[in-house]
């Protein structure tokens, strides 16, 4: 049921983007009224279709931050306008921010051990390894040195576990919040370095002071000009 509520739009996206009628700009002195708008807000709009509402909070002056699960939805959403950097960092990235994680993760393993077997690489009587773990464990291996074996090995799952610990598990509990579902997760990602970021105070300081206020007045002028009426 869930599956048929995101796609019952696809082959509707363009007669909704053609005949679905806009919103009165009413809508904003409402919203300024009640809820205190201005055009430094930042609006989340959830389930954007092709960009209506969000095409009226732009025009506003506001950053909007627009979540689509329907592809067709989200492409329809480019006739209003959104411009490149509010379709990548508004929606794009946050609809697709869980699997460039997981894909990337695979592609960092595979590629870390291909390098190992590149370190230890040897064609006849020509040697071609290089320094590293995994020429390391060759040598170790064919001198049957079982100290120097267990040590590699040893440093080879540390480099693993704190590869993990410290990239990849923040890494997934931080895009968790990207993942759209019907109903709640059982199991929720936690990462004690994540929680102890968060709770940084000179984290929250730098992010307050300095990369808030950029991403916020970049985004701003974006939105501005993606909101703009042509000439």
């Amino acid at each position: 049921m869930f599956e048929d509520t995101i796609a019952r739009f696809s082959n509707r996206a363009e007669n909704y983007s053609k005949y679905r009628p806009g919103y009165p700009t009413g809508v904003l002195a409402l919203l300024k009224k009640k809820c205190a708008l201005t055009p430094e807000s930042v609006v989340a709009d959830v389930g954007s279709g092709t960009g209506i509402l969000s095409e009226l909070f732009l025009k506003n002056g506001n950053l909007v931050y627009g979540i689509e699960p329907n592809k067709e939805m989200r492409e329809a959403a480019a006739i209003y306008r959104w411009g490149w950097w509010q379709r990548l960092v508004q929606m794009e990235l946050p609809f697709a921010a869980i699997g460039l994680i997981w894909n990337s993760m695979m592609s960092v393993a595979g590629a870390w051990f291909f390098l190992m077997a590149c370190e230890m690489f040897v064609l006849g009587k020509r040697d071609f390894r290089l320094p590293g773990l995994g020429s390391y464990l060759q040598t170790a291996a064919s001198t049957g040195d079982t100290i120097s074996i267990i040590w590699g090995l040893a440093i080879m799952i540390g480099v693993i576990v704190l590869l993990d610990q410290l990239l990849w598990r923040p890494v997934i509990a931080w895009s968790d919040k990207f993942k759209f579902e019907q109903t709640e997760s059982v199991a929720v990602p936690r990462s004690p370095i994540l929680e102890a970021l968060r709770r940084s105070h000179a984290l929250k300081v730098a992010k307050f002071k300095i990369v808030t206020p950029i991403a916020e007045q970049l985004a701003h002028r974006l939105a501005q000009r993606a909101g703009r009426p042509e000439k």
